[in-house]
């Protein structure tokens, strides 16, 4: 069975360090963020995390950005997906 879940997700970058991701809104508490697989090395949130933590690319997201989704939300450009 094929999961269609990914097929609705928005890309949009990080503006602090440009490192690419597909996000998709269900609810105004619920975000996925599928990261690509560059996203431990592009971006110094993650690299720091990783080091300090000695956390994979599991390790919690970005505030850069977090706020940036945000913004997408609420400027419209990151639509909710029912």
């Amino acid at each position: 069975m094929k999961d269609h879940r990914f097929e609705s997700m928005t890309p949009l970058a990080c503006p602090a360090c440009d490192t690419r991701v597909r996000v998709r809104k269900a609810s105004v508490t619920q975000t996925s963020i599928q990261w690509g697989p560059d996203a431990a090395s592009t971006c110094a949130e993650f690299a720091r995390r990783t080091a300090v933590e000695h956390r994979d690319i599991t390790a919690p997201g970005c505030t850069a950005l977090f706020s940036a989704i945000a913004d997408a939300y609420a400027d419209g450009s990151l639509p909710r997906i029912d």
